[in-house]
């Protein structure tokens, strides 16, 4: 009896000490558990975070309580007494003078690894001889003992020979290829779940009211009610775009072919969500209520029946070419003041061009019968559309239109390849991106294969793709009025690098930063060959904010593995690249926006190209999230 009363009375004190908004003795794991919450940035699943703060004149370390203290400045202003202020606490404190007074981080439990990894701002300038005594006093001031620090930035990855015989480091390339979740697309649903072995082969088998469990990446997933797949993404791969614009659950679990949970519920009826920490899956005990959306009607010109020099396209131009070309317009306009550049001998082919061509080819009529069937018959809706394409593929374009696009593209002395990129009226647009459903396809001067008029074929059919049709169908577009124009460039024979970014911080809400992904060469940074990385990493516009003000600040995720574990981009360039997206961002903001919604972000494609490794930007549409 009396064990029992010492034990309650131990856990009691225990409790009441935890309960504290911060203690100076982290004891076991079950006070860590107590006191940690979500790490510095969420870019990495099953991971829990304590807050750190070492105060540097009274040597005394603080372990916070995340339930009290959202950042640092909250716990050192109302226990510590700082009173400088939020701007000078960071100035200050992620700085590498004298002036410092605390040294800040986060100490972050990986559940999958089983490992403590001590976390610091990619902003901090902390010093090798700083970290050093950070690590010491964690270790002697708690009961892990086995503690790794990451090197996210070039920064800290520069100053391991002056720690790493004391400390143990850990890259950001092993933790992510060795977490086993990662969660793509945050949201729930309830459908059939199943595990699919081939999705090319059963593609056609595949219900919308289907949650399934892949192990491939394909580049077109068909509609269904969520995704599981073993291949992690980056959070610009196709599957995880399509995710945030369809808003259904998506993630990667390394072992999901092999779990025994999943394999219990297959062919059963479950409730699917996905949050930044894990997923959650279960035998489903209600009833979906399917919301019905509305339907989306598409502007369209058809009567500009003449070749559109870029510098006369603007935003407006979308109503006779697309977004694409019309966003194209405004990069252009930009670039004339800023440090890139947009790829040259640009022009439009306008929706006039299409639709003449559509009514050439005797596909109108075959279009208002598949858009007038009353019952979803997939067999019958793709039997029609293969029809379609045909008869556009196999009808000639107009001779003078291939004459007038030939002349214009003669007037470049040093290109012979251009890029004929599809803009439709249904992508980049907000609420729908429709990425990676339309063609764009090359011609050369002088080729008998890759010819204008092939070219320009093989875009136009490309509306009428299985992958575009049940897309448009899904988000309820009404398909009459979609039309095709045609944007027109120098290709990228031989780029540097390509990579996209979005102007915005997605593993952090209310932070700074541009996330990229940026890989070597034409190789596919979105939708990558298995076992390829590119280098993911966070960047931020010095223009933002005084903290980062004359620093090139750079939160690493991975490295390329095309490029032995180095970042495919300088650092300058990198730099030059955010302050580049900031200019954008502020512009686009009046066009997509009213001016004070300052914070809608952008997905931007770009590339590194020539021997003076310029930088040209190529794409823009809102980022749908």
């Amino acid at each position: 009896m009396l064990k029992l009363r010492i034990t309650i009375l131990f856990l009691s004190i225990s409790f009441l000490s935890f309960s504290q908004k911060h203690c100076t003795n982290l004891e076991s794991k079950n006070n860590f558990d107590q006191l940690c919450g979500l790490p510095l940035a969420n870019k990495y699943g099953m991971v829990k975070a304590v807050k750190i703060v070492y105060n540097l004149k009274t040597d005394s370390l603080y372990f916070l309580n995340a339930r009290n203290y959202q950042n640092h400045y909250l716990f050192c202003k109302h226990w510590l007494n700082y009173q400088n202020g939020y701007g000078n606490f960071l100035l200050s404190n992620y700085s590498n003078t004298k002036n410092r007074k605390y040294l800040l981080a986060n100490i972050n439990y990986f559940s999958s690894l089983e490992q403590y990894i001590l976390e610091i701002s990619p902003t901090d300038l902390m010093s090798g001889e700083n970290i050093n005594k950070l690590i010491s006093k964690i270790r002697s001031n708690s009961y892990i003992e086995d503690i790794s620090l990451i090197t996210n930035t070039p920064r800290l990855n520069s100053l391991k020979s002056k720690y790493s015989s004391k400390i143990r480091t850990i890259s950001p390339e092993k933790i992510y290829k060795e977490i086993s979740f990662q969660a793509i697309s945050k949201y729930s649903s309830i459908g059939r779940l199943r595990f699919i072995d081939d999705i090319k082969s059963q593609i056609n088998d595949i219900s919308e009211n289907d949650i399934i469990v892949i192990k491939d990446s394909p580049a077109y997933l068909p509609i269904v009610k969520g995704i599981i797949t073993t291949n992690f993404q980056t959070p610009l791969s196709h599957i995880s775009i399509l995710g945030q614009n369809r808003k259904i659950p998506i993630c990667a679990f390394r072992n999901a072919l092999k779990s025994d949970k999943l394999r219990k519920l297959e062919g059963q009826r479950v409730e699917f969500s996905v949050n930044s920490e894990k997923y959650f899956i279960r035998k489903c005990k209600t009833i979906e209520q399917i919301k019905e959306k509305e339907k989306i009607i598409l502007k369209h010109n058809i009567d500009l029946d003449s070749l559109v020099d870029i510098d006369y396209i603007e935003h407006n131009s979308s109503i006779f070419c697309g977004s694409k070309a019309a966003n194209f317009g405004e990069l252009n306009k930009i670039s004339k003041k800023a440090n890139f550049k947009t790829p040259e001998n640009a022009f439009v082919i306008p929706f006039y061009f299409y639709n003449e061509h559509i009514k050439k080819s005797k596909s109108l009529d075959l279009i208002k019968k598949l858009l007038s069937l009353n019952i979803n018959n997939m067999e019958l809706e793709n039997e029609y559309l293969m029809k379609i394409k045909t008869r556009i593929k196999k009808t000639q374009v107009n001779p003078k239109l291939i004459k007038n696009i030939e002349n214009k593209l003669l007037r470049s002395n040093t290109y012979t390849k251009f890029r004929f990129r599809s803009s439709t009226n249904a992508e980049d647009i907000v609420g729908f991106s429709g990425a990676g459903l339309y063609k764009s396809k090359t011609a050369k001067l002088g080729s008998n294969k890759k010819t204008i008029e092939a070219a320009i074929k093989k875009v136009w059919a490309s509306t009428w793709s299985k992958e575009a049709y049940y897309e448009r169908k899904y988000y309820n577009i009404d398909q009459h009025n979609v039309f095709m124009g045609i944007l027109v460039h120098r290709s990228f024979p031989n780029e540097r690098v390509n990579g996209v970014a979005i102007t915005k911080n997605i593993y952090r809400k209310h932070s700074n930063g541009y996330l990229v992904n940026a890989q070597l060469g034409d190789e596919n940074v979105v939708d990558a060959k298995s076992g390829i990385n590119c280098d993911q990493f966070i960047c931020f516009p010095s223009q933002s904010n005084r903290i980062y003000k004359n620093k090139t600040v750079i939160d690493l995720i991975t490295y390329s593995s095309l490029n032995d574990n180095h970042l495919v981009m300088y650092e300058n360039e990198i730099q030059n690249l955010a302050d580049q997206l900031f200019i954008i961002q502020n512009h686009f903001k009046y066009k997509y926006s009213k001016p004070h919604f300052t914070k809608m972000a952008y997905d931007i494609e770009f590339k590194i190209d020539g021997p003076n490794r310029q930088l040209y930007i190529k794409q823009i549409r809102p980022y749908n999230n």
